[in-house]
Order: structure tokens, then sequence, then C-alpha cells
């Protein structure tokens, strides 16, 4: 049996938005952005990537 939902759309959305705020904390928390703050080092990543010129460096697997 389905159970049809009489929610007013604001409360989807706010279920919606309470759910994305968790999933982005969960990664923000999994990748450990917080613990490891190499920003100094993300930034400079960031700008070089940004730029241009930029040529990503590819690395294949010989197994392949």
């Amino acid at each position: 049996m389905h159970a049809i939902c009489a929610c007013k759309p604001q409360s989807v959305k706010t279920v919606l938005g309470h759910s994305a705020r968790r999933a982005r904390r969960q990664v923000r928390d999994k990748w450990g952005f917080r613990m490891t703050a190499r920003l100094d080092m993300y930034a400079e990543l960031l700008t070089r990537a940004a730029r241009p010129d930029f040529e990503p460096q590819i690395i294949r697997d010989p197994a392949l």
C-alpha cells in the first residue's frame, strides 16, 4: 500500500534541505577537509586548474 503525502510544499522543501545538508556534512566528514586543512595547497591547485593553459595530469594504468 502506498501512502499519500498530504504535506505542504514548504515542509517537503524543508525535508529535502535537511537531507541535502546531511549529505554534504557526511562527505565533508569522510573526505576530512577540516581535519587536514591544507587550504593553501587546495588554493594553489585550484588556481592552476583555472588557468586557460591548464593541462591535466593523466596517469594511465599499464595493465589496461
